[in-house]
């Protein structure tokens, strides 16, 4: 397993930023998704192994940081491959099991939101209009306010398409 410093000396062995404010510290969160790991924070082994294996031939450092920045441009320049990455974000972010066991659809809460938007829009988003969106929703104490997943999406899409 993957988890604590070691993940931080690895995302930074296969050219993912750690660096807290760097444009690229989005693809920690790619690197999850792609994975299809289950937690954040952690990469199994079986995750890590059968991950990368779905991901290609892979078998240096280097070549993972290869597809990291494959990743990366992909990200960048395919509509819909941002759309399906930003929904796992929500799912991944919502899907929290309950006291039952059982895991219910959920809302996102403001301020998860709000830092996933500064880490996303820096790197997606039009200069101008990612700046005054961010500025507008870190002006807002909202600490009783959710984001449905409506709301997600339609951000989303907004940012997509900049």
């Amino acid at each position: 397993m993957i988890i604590g410093d070691k993940l931080y000396e690895y995302f930074s062995a296969i050219g993912i930023p750690v660096e807290e404010g760097h444009a690229d510290c989005f693809l920690q969160y790619a690197l999850f998704w792609k994975l299809e790991c289950k937690d954040l924070g952690l990469i199994r082994n079986t995750t890590f192994i059968e991950g990368w294996l779905k991901l290609g031939s892979i078998a240096t450092l280097q070549d993972m940081k290869g597809r990291v920045q494959a990743m990366k441009v992909a990200l960048k320049s395919d509509a819909k491959e941002f759309r399906n990455f930003y929904l796992w974000l929500y799912t991944v972010h919502t899907a929290v099991p309950r006291e039952d066991g059982k895991v219910y659809p959920a809302s996102i809460e403001y301020k998860t939101a709000v830092d996933i938007w500064k880490l996303l829009y820096p790197a997606f988003a039009d200069t101008s209009q990612g700046t005054s969106f961010l500025e507008f929703i870190s002006d807002k104490e909202r600490d009783y306010m959710n984001i449905s997943k409506d709301w997600w999406i339609q951000i989303g899409s907004e940012t997509a398409d900049s």
